[in-house]
């Protein structure tokens, strides 16, 4: 085998794509799917670009879901792939084709289920669902 030397400007392993729901201000969710995420004892650690509906709904309200799809969702999360929740897109991502949607669950022909302690829906079709505050 030979070895090949390489040099990173960055490098980054992926994890599992998961789906945050936090909720808007007029008390409706806001579906964000992340792929950097991992868990570690009782904390969720995860990372958010600050120009999305998700980072800006943690400033008023903490409470999340980690909704985790399983392989049969792909197409569904896919579909919200290039959609903000934001009224207004940010430039940053009109420029890579973003568009505005305030139902995700709509355009991702997902359902929405009541939490039991967080304010932000769950979805339904994912086998796993984490209800937890960001501290």
């Amino acid at each position: 085998m030979n070895t090949q030397q390489v040099n990173f400007s960055s490098l980054y392993f992926g994890t599992p794509v998961a789906i945050v729901s936090s909720q808007n201000a007029d008390g409706t969710t806001n579906l964000s799917p992340i792929s950097s995420w991992w868990i570690l004892g009782k904390s969720i650690i995860f990372g958010l670009g600050k120009s999305g509906k998700c980072y800006e709904n943690l400033q008023q309200n903490a409470d999340i879901v980690l909704n985790i799809p399983d392989a049969r969702l792909w197409e569904h999360v896919e579909a919200m792939a290039d959609i903000t929740g934001k009224e207004h897109v940010p430039d940053i991502k009109q420029k890579i084709g973003y568009r505005s949607e305030k139902n995700k669950f709509l355009c991702s022909d997902l359902t929405e289920v009541n939490s039991l302690d967080v304010g932000p829906g769950r979805i339904k079709e994912c086998p796993v669902q984490i209800e937890a505050r960001v501290v």
